[in-house]
């Protein structure tokens, strides 16, 4: 099982080096073997189709970004300072991964990809891990009552995706620690 696993990673990581490059239409399966120094049949063993190989790129991308999101709120002290941690550590993990970072963010609100239904579940559930910790933030007094909740954390979690994809297109010569600290320490 570890050697298929193995066969298994390095193919999505070759997707995520060509879509980096191509653009998930620009991208072929053929090319992604040869990234990954696999035969096609061997990607076929592993994936039916182009889309599967995305779709499984995007949803275990985004729940490695839910468990970072769930750690930090395990170590936090109060839910503003969960939302702190949140956002720190989701911009540094995203600008650590810029590839992967890029292909998510700029395929997060298409409706009519084959990853368009798991994606918007995903996308539930980083809401609602954010809508908790603001909730639980206004029953400590730290963050307004009269807030909205839901709305507040639609409205956080598209401010940190659509900053962070800006970063992430912005000129490439600052590091990816220099762009998560400057995005940062502007939320």
């Amino acid at each position: 099982m570890g050697k298929a696993n193995d066969t298994r990673a390095a193919l999505l990581y070759a997707a995520m080096k060509v879509i980096g490059r191509h653009g998930y239409s620009g991208a072929t399966v053929d090319e992604i073997a040869e990234e990954a120094g696999v035969s096609k049949g061997n990607v076929y063993y592993h994936f039916k189709t182009k889309g599967d190989i995305a779709t499984s790129m995007l949803v275990e991308g985004v729940e490695r970004f839910i468990s970072l999101l769930k750690r930090e709120i395990a170590q936090s002290a109060s839910g503003a300072d969960a939302l702190r941690r949140m956002i720190t550590s989701f911009t540094q993990a995203v600008f650590s991964e810029p590839l992967f970072a890029r292909f998510m963010l700029t395929e997060l609100w298409h409706d009519d990809r084959i990853w368009s239904e798991p994606m918007h579940k995903l996308e539930e559930e980083c809401t609602l891990i954010i809508q908790q910790q603001i909730e639980r933030g206004q029953a400590e007094g730290t963050l307004r009552a009269s807030l909205d909740a839901r709305f507040a954390a639609v409205a956080l979690l598209g401010t940190v995706l659509t900053g962070t994809q800006y970063y992430l297109l912005e000129d490439q010569a600052a590091t990816s620690k220099e762009k998560s600290d400057q995005f940062v320490d502007r939320v």
